[in-house]
């Protein structure tokens, strides 16, 4: 019995409740019957109480919107072409009732339309304020324009009104102004009698005008005729023109010549049509090269016509019929092993002995004596190691039995960062000692192996360099480095200097972490060899033009090799080894 009391009083409760919120000027209230419902049971056999009502009747929980005093909402208007209109409302603030007062919240809505701001600019681009003229359809302005001597003119101009942008329409005003000129009637007279704009021809006193006369033939016939100046009515004066016409004729001088411009008396070569004239050429080996001509007949003028004369001559080459027999080809062949005729090496390789350098410095020993032997056999060969000296740990040493004045090692310490410097200091301290390591006319490689980075920056080193005898450009630096972390696990660092050098001097680097170095010095020892470049002197000092250069069998460009002096010299991309052979076919012309 209980349970059904409790559910008819809220039942009573929530439709009371409902009827006064539709009632009610203000937002609708929230209210759910299932929490009065939980609030009476919460009282037990006690009366039910109604919610707490605030002043103006509503109950707990509902809302109403409050103007804010003071303050204002503002809000771009729409301009359909642009402008600064702002619409101002009132700004309200949304009340909860809450224990039979009304609280303030963090919302806030737009009221009522208080005004605007600004103002909305034209359709055709006129800015709110500012005045546009605009024809008036089917109406002009006329006026009679004054002429200095006599006539009328009258000019008729197209009628335009002021407009003024006003928020966003144009307003007309009770101004108006003159536009285009549409047309004129009438028109002002010169002295002379001329209409505007009419012209009129004048003699030009003591000149005249030469004309070429008319001669079937060519010739110098002239006719000398009076010069007359057009002159233009202009604001009713007579402006002179750059036009210039001519009048009587006042005499003829010269006469006309015979065709192709020949004067009487004169002659010229007239070309026989299908006959030819044929002479020998000189053939030094021989052969049936004739050169063919045009044949000519002389013509002779007489009074304006020509006549022959018997005579004959070679006109235009034509062309040649037949050929000289070619010189003869010779041939010489040379070989690399036995000549050593590449041009003379210079090496220098810089070791980092540090101690992360053990197994870098194993396959140094493993793979350096048969690179130094393959180079040697090919090349005038000089060699410089900087490393510390040995053959085990981070040590290197060059083969035995070598030709010590051309192949030297420098017991040095190298450490991670300052292979580049090192070596600046041992070829400076060279140039002092009065032997200087590098000669002038060689090819000059640089070869540094280190896992880690140069202190010595790529400009820096590039200029110590030059300073050091070797100019930008005469040297080629090779490295076995560090190419970064995801490439070379054993890096100390990458070799960024080293990379920026080979770049800059057309050389390769290679990846010191690779377990086998055999085929980076293969690749290094055919990059050494191309970049020394080949030259062959011939024999046959009378040798005068290449027909043919073959490199081990195979017939080369002619972009790849030059000839001069007796000198054959091969391109660096020519690739070659220390048993390559060069076969040239040459002619002694």
């Amino acid at each position: 019995m209980k349970a059904r009391s409790l559910r008819i009083a809220t039942l009573i409760f929530g439709m009371a409740l409902f009827t006064s919120v539709l009632f009610q000027n203000c937002a609708p209230v929230s209210f759910k019957p299932e929490e009065a419902a939980n609030a009476l049971a919460a009282k037990g056999d006690e009366e039910s109480q109604a919610p707490a009502v605030c002043d103006d009747g509503q109950v707990s929980g509902s809302i109403k919107w409050e103007v804010v005093n003071g303050q204002n909402i503002e809000e771009p208007g729409k301009c359909d072409f642009g402008g600064n209109l702002t619409m101002v409302y009132e700004k309200q603030q949304k009340l909860l009732c809450d224990g039979g007062k009304y609280v303030g919240s963090n919302e806030f809505q737009k009221g009522k339309l208080l005004g605007q701001k600004g103002a909305c600019n034209c359709a055709d681009g006129v800015n709110n304020g500012m005045s546009v003229w605009k024809n008036v359809d089917g109406q002009t302005i006329s006026e009679n324009q004054a002429c200095p001597a006599n006539g009328t003119l009258t000019l008729t101009y197209e009628k335009q009104q002021k407009y003024t942008c006003d928020n966003g329409k144009l307003v007309s005003s009770e101004d108006y102004q003159k536009g285009k000129l549409l047309s004129q009637a009438g028109a002002c007279k010169c002295a002379d009698g001329s209409a505007e704009g009419a012209s009129s021809i004048k003699l030009v006193p003591n000149a005249t005008i030469v004309e070429q006369g008319l001669c079937p033939n060519g010739g110098n016939l002239q006719y000398v005729y009076e010069k007359q100046q057009t002159y233009i009515c202009t604001n009713s004066q007579s402006v002179a023109q750059n036009m210039f016409s001519k009048g009587k004729l006042l005499q003829t001088t010269g006469a006309c010549n015979c065709s192709d411009g020949v004067v009487s008396g004169g002659f010229k070569f007239v070309t026989l049509a299908g006959q030819t004239v044929s002479e020998a050429a000189a053939c030094k080996y021989g052969g049936n090269l004739a050169n063919v001509y045009e044949k000519q007949e002389k013509n002779l003028c007489t009074n304006g016509s020509f006549s022959s004369t018997g005579d004959y001559q070679k006109g235009a080459f034509l062309r040649q019929d037949g050929a000289c027999n070619p010189p003869p080809v010779l041939t010489e062949s040379f070989s690399i092993s036995a000549t050593k005729t590449m041009k003379p090496l210079d090496m220098v390789w810089v070791i980092d002995n540090s101690g992360s350098m053990n197994e870098e410095a194993a396959n140094v020993r493993a793979n350096l004596t048969a690179f130094i032997n393959a180079l040697d056999k090919s090349s005038d060969m000089k060699f410089m190691l900087l490393s510390k000296q040995g053959t085990t740990g981070t040590s290197v040493a060059l083969p035995s039995g070598l030709d010590a004045t051309r192949f030297v090692q420098y017991n040095k310490t190298i450490g991670s960062n300052d292979g580049p410097a090192q070596l600046i200091s041992q070829l400076n301290f060279n140039i002092s000692s009065g032997i200087p390591f590098f000669r002038a006319d060689s090819k000059k490689i640089i070869v540094f192996v280190t896992d880690d980075n140069s202190s010595m920056t790529a400009a820096n080193f590039t200029t110590n360099l030059a300073k050091a005898g070797v100019a930008s450009g005469q040297a080629a630096i090779f490295s076995f480095i560090g190419l970064g972390s995801s490439v070379s696990k054993c890096q100390a660092a990458t070799g960024a200097v080293y990379q920026t050098l080979a770049t800059q001097t057309g050389s390769q680097v290679y990846n010191i972490c690779d377990l086998d170095w055999s085929k980076h010095f293969a690749d290094l020892k055919t990059d050494v060899l191309t970049k020394l470049g080949r030259s062959f002197t011939l024999k046959d000092t009378m040798a005068m033009k290449i027909v043919k250069v073959e490199v081990d069998g195979v017939a080369i460009d002619a972009s790849k090799y030059s000839f001069a002096n007796g000198v054959l010299l091969l391109a660096d991309d020519v690739t070659m080894t220390e048993t390559s052979s060069v076969k040239v076919s040459y002619t002694q012309e």
